[in-house]
C-alpha cells in the first residue's frame, strides 16, 4: 500500500503515528545533542573536555548513535507530514519537505562533529599531534557541533512555520495549532543569530510549545477525516 493511499484510509491513524514519531525523534535529539554533548563539553578548557569524553565514551557512543536515528526520524516525519497536508497545498507541502530534508542532513553532520572529536582523543591524533594539539583540536570540533546545531534550529523553525501556516489553513486541524506551529518556528529562528536566543531564552523556546500543542493533539483528538477526506477529493476534481 502506498503512502497516498495508506492516508486516504486512516488520516487520523498517520497523524496519531506522525506524533509518535515526533516524540520519539525529539527525545532522542535532546539526548544525543543537549544532554550527552552539555554534559562532555566545559567550554574554554580542553583538556578537561576530553578527559570528559574519554571518561563518557559509551555515553558519548550513545550520543552521536540517538543523533543519528532522530535525524533520520525527522525524515520520516516530514514525508507522512508531507501526505497528510499536500490536499491544502502541494506546493508548500513540498517546500517544507525539503526544509526538513535540509535540516535533517544538518542535523546528522552535527552529530557526525562529535563523532570526530571521539575519533580524534581515542586515535590521538593517529600520531601527528601532540596530546594538546589533539585536546584542542577535539575542542574545536565540539564548538563547530554547537554552530551545526544551532543552524538546523534556523532550518527546523522554518519547517515549523511551514508546517503552521499549512494546518491554519487545512480545515482538519484547529486553526490555533497552526498559529502555534508559526510561533515555534519563529522562536526557533532566533537562533540565526545566537547572542539574541541566547538573551530572550527561556521566553523563545517557550513559544516551541506549540510543537507539544500538536503533538498531543494528534494523539487524543487527532485529525478530522471527513474534512481530510474532502479536501482531498477537491484536490483530486481540480486535476
Amino acid at each position: 500500500m502506498t503512502l497516498d493511499r495508506l492516508v486516504t484510509r486512516s488520516a487520523r491513524g498517520v497523524g496519531r503515528l506522525v506524533a509518535f514519531l515526533y516524540l520519539v525523534e525529539s527525545a532522542l535529539s535532546v539526548f544525543g545533542q543537549i544532554f550527552v554533548t552539555s554534559s562532555v563539553l566545559v567550554r574554554g578548557d580542553a583538556p578537561a573536555t576530553a578527559a570528559n569524553i574519554l571518561a563518557n565514551e559509551p555515553l558519548v557512543r550513545a550520543g552521536i548513535a540517538a543523533a543519528l536515528v532522530s535525524a533520520g526520524l525527522h525524515l520520516v516525519t516530514a514525508v507522512l507530514f508531507y501526505y497528510l497536508l499536500r490536499p491544502v497545498d502541494r506546493g508548500v507541502a513540498f517546500l517544507s519537505t525539503l526544509l526538513m530534508t535540509f535540516s535533517a542532513a544538518i542535523q546528522a553532520l552535527a552529530a557526525l562533529l562529535v563523532a570526530s572529536a571521539l575519533m580524534v582523543l581515542v586515535g590521538r591524533g593517529y600520531g601527528a599531534f601532540s596530546a594538546e594539539q589533539t585536546q584542542a583540536l577535539a575542542l574545536v570540533v565540539l564548538d563547530w557541533n554547537g554552530l551545526v546545531y544551532n543552524l538546523m534550529l534556523v532550518t527546523f523553525g522554518f519547517w515549523c512555520a511551514a508546517v503552521g501556516y499549512l494546518i491554519a489553513r487545512s480545515g482538519f486541524l484547529p486553526r490555533p495549532i497552526g498559529l502555534g506551529m508559526v510561533l515555534a518556528g519563529l522562536a526557533y529562528a532566533t537562533y540565526l543569530y545566537p547572542p539574541l536566543a541566547t538573551r530572550l531564552y527561556p521566553f523563545n523556546l517557550a513559544l516551541a510549545a506549540g510543537e507539544l500543542v500538536l503533538v498531543l493533539w494528534l494523539l487524543t483528538v487527532g485529525v478530522n477525516p471527513e474534512r481530510w477526506r474532502a479536501r482531498h477529493a477537491a484536490v483530486l476534481a481540480g486535476e
